[in-house]
């Protein structure tokens, strides 16, 4: 098992996920299963995927766990896909967890390659703080959120404009129907 780790956003979004349960266990669960590196993968995943469908291995009944999906899906926060496999779930933002994702561009740098060399034939190198910086820090990274600056609509909002427009699709069909 692997035992890393992942970053939950201190922002809006999650304190108001977490008035969800549901919602906020399933993304719990999917942001611990994604894939977070391009390494070989059985079931042809692919980075921020997840194979989930086992929703009582996050304590949720089958109803919790199909309505837990639809909200995450309308949030726009995850994506999912029926296969013979299982449902695969797509992280489709790192605005609540950050799963501290690999890009295929990283890898060792020059340094890093030439510390390597140093230490294969038994020589010891130096180290500098830029590269433990590097290491620590968040380079490399996909982001998938946009910038800080936009307005990002709350889950309420959301679902305030959906019954609205629900509402007014409802309103031209009675008045269709009355013609």
């Amino acid at each position: 098992m692997n035992h890393g780790y992942l970053m939950l956003g201190r922002s809006g979004s999650s304190f108001e996920l977490l008035l969800d349960p549901n919602a906020f266990a399933l993304l719990t669960l999917i942001a611990l299963r994604a894939r977070r590196t391009g390494t070989f993968s059985v079931y042809d995943l692919e980075l921020r995927q997840a194979l989930i469908g086992d929703y009582a291995s996050c304590g949720l009944t089958r109803k919790q766990y199909r309505c837990a999906m639809t909200r995450l899906k309308r949030y726009g926060l995850a994506d999912f896909k029926a296969t013979s496999k299982g449902t695969i779930a797509t992280l489709l933002t790192d605005e609540i967890y950050d799963i501290n994702v690999e890009t295929a561009s990283e890898g060792p740098s020059s340094d890093e390659q030439r510390a390597n060399e140093g230490r294969s034939r038994g020589h010891r190198t130096a180290t500098n703080n830029n590269e433990k910086n590097e290491k620590k820090g968040k380079k490399g990274k996909a982001p998938l959120s946009s910038s800080s600056t936009t307005h990002h609509k709350t889950f309420a909002e959301m679902d305030q404009e959906r019954v609205g427009a629900a509402w007014e699709q409802a309103e031209r069909e009675f008045l269709a129907g009355a013609d």
